[in-house]
């Protein structure tokens, strides 16, 4: 996976530079709202199939449609199975559609790269304490937003009675959005923003795949989690180190959400003892490993082609519109 960075720059770029600069960054818009129209028409068709099912079959499937108008915010097994159709369905259009749009083959993002069990293994740690640092602030956002009578709601993958819906929650989680979401955000995105600098599309695609999540606290640790996403990705050259690492880190929320769900003080010392132990090891192997491990250096002819530019695409402006509108509706008053 390629990055094309401009060596030498003028001061201010010109009015041709910043329209090949601007469409590179309109494309991840592009995609980004295809994403979410795809996802949004998906999510329309599925509930009035389930609404026609619990017509046409009152007795066996009219539950389904009931328990998803009757617990929004929960994952329940039609909210799990809706998520996972729409995965299935709108990525892999969203992604081949994508690669064209960026001239790029498919499988590029797949390609083995340069990355061994060493670097793996750090940028695992190095995530893991990151996930710490972001569950520690959305817990934070949500005990201030109680104290100030607001619930900021978040995407619930607690255990449930129905084994049915915990193993496909389970697929989600662990298998579906490791893939899916690391060939968007790590592969496109990380590509379409990183033509002028890969620090600000290292930056830039952690910021979208953190309002991509729709609720501010999960969005804060998927913003964390992001970079050090992103900074593998850019490092190894490919996104397959970042599906792993995607993957544990999902595991150790759901385990984690596992141990809540049986015991509060369980989980609050779990919690601590990995938050030492993460914490403590990747700061280790930053020092260790400082002269490595840090983002790519920016000079200040760049920082003048990336935020600037970016925030004045009309695709990225009506992205984020639509993703911080979803947002909001996550918000509610006590």
């Amino acid at each position: 996976m390629d990055f094309d960075t401009v060596q030498v720059l003028p001061q201010k770029p010109s009015k041709e530079e910043r329209k090949w600069i601007k469409k590179d960054y309109s494309k991840a818009g592009w995609i980004l709202l295809m994403h979410l129209a795809l996802t949004l028409i998906l999510a329309v068709i599925i509930t009035l199939v389930y609404k026609m099912l619990g017509v046409f079959y009152p007795d066996t499937l009219a539950w389904i449609y009931q328990e998803m108008i009757s617990s929004p915010n929960e994952m329940t097994f039609g909210a799990v199975l809706e998520n996972i159709i729409i995965a299935v369905v709108a990525y892999p259009i969203v992604y081949f559609v994508g690669c064209a749009m960026l001239k790029v083959r498919p499988g590029a993002f797949f390609q083995r790269g340069d990355w061994n069990g060493k670097f793996l293994l750090s940028m695992l740690v190095i995530s893991l304490a990151l996930q710490v640092a972001g569950s520690a602030f959305g817990s934070l956002i949500i005990e201030l937003g109680k104290q100030a009578g607001v619930n900021f709601t978040t995407i619930d993958i607690s255990a449930k009675p129905d084994p049915a819906t915990n193993f496909m929650i389970y697929i989600l989680a662990c298998v579906s959005a490791p893939i899916f979401e690391e060939m968007i955000f790590r592969g496109l995105m990380l590509r379409a923003l990183s033509k002028v600098s890969p620090k600000f599309g290292i930056i830039a695609s952690a910021a979208l795949f953190g309002i991509f999540h729709q609720n501010i606290p999960q969005a804060v640790n998927a913003f964390l989690i992001g970079i050090a996403l992103g900074y593998a990705a850019y490092k190894s050259g490919s996104i397959i180190p970042g599906i792993i690492i995607h993957f544990v880190l999902n595991a150790n929320g759901i385990i984690q959400e596992g141990i809540a769900s049986k015991s509060e003080t369980a989980a609050g010392i779990v919690f601590i003892l990995l938050a030492l132990v993460f914490v403590s090891c990747a700061i280790a192997i930053i020092i260790a490993n400082r002269k490595k491990i840090s983002l790519p250096a920016v000079s200040e002819q760049t920082k003048g082609r990336t935020f600037p530019i970016f925030i004045t695409s009309v695709p990225v402006i009506i992205a984020l519109i639509g993703e911080i509108a979803l947002t909001l509706t996550s918000i509610q008053k006590m």
